[in-house]
């Protein structure tokens, strides 16, 4: 019985066109047919990847957050967080501030972006804009809070500051600026 012929490594040039004429031995010299599950599963990758990049198109660029989960979100989180504290309901934050994503997508991956929404005609109201040191908060009137990255607790808290802006101003920058 014969022995097969084993190809020696170290005559081999290691650069990518030597590597390629040692390499084209082996390849086959017809492609290989596609199985028909591998046609399938590409696509069904297809049809995932467009409904990805559709929902993408409608991603929002800032998160919601609640009372309940304030603490564990922000507070004790050693992420930098830019809270917009509001009355407005629904999603249409630019009707109050027309620069809001403007804001969003200019602070997105460096700063973590909230949406506080606060019901006026809760009996709570006034507790939560204490709880929160919201000071000229009101009906159509916005307020930006900024909690600095590497504290927790009661030190993030404290180290938090209101950010006065202009809601009809077009510059974000002042906002900018303070963080």
């Amino acid at each position: 019985m014969e022995e097969p012929k084993i190809s020696k490594y170290d005559e081999v040039d290691y650069k990518i066109p030597g590597l390629s004429r040692f390499l084209i031995k082996f390849a086959r010299d017809e492609p290989k047919d596609e199985l028909d599950d591998n046609v399938e599963i590409k696509q069904q990758q297809k049809q995932e990847d467009s409904v990805k990049k559709q929902s993408s198109e409608k991603v929002k660029s800032y998160l919601e957050i609640e009372h309940q989960n304030f603490t564990k979100q922000i507070i004790n989180s050693k992420e930098a967080a830019l809270i917009y504290f509001t009355t407005v309901k629904d999603d249409n934050l630019t009707a109050e501030y027309k620069q809001f994503n403007k804001l969003t997508r200019t602070l997105k991956g460096a700063i973590q972006t909230y949406v506080f929404r606060l019901d006026k005609s809760s009996p709570d109201f006034a507790e939560m804009k204490k709880t929160y040191k919201l000071t000229k908060f009101g009906d159509q009137k916005p307020e930006v809070r900024f909690y600095p990255n590497q504290l927790t607790g009661e030190m993030k808290d404290k180290a938090s500051f209101a950010i006065l802006f202009n809601k009809d101003e077009k510059d974000i920058e002042p906002i900018i600026s303070e963080i």
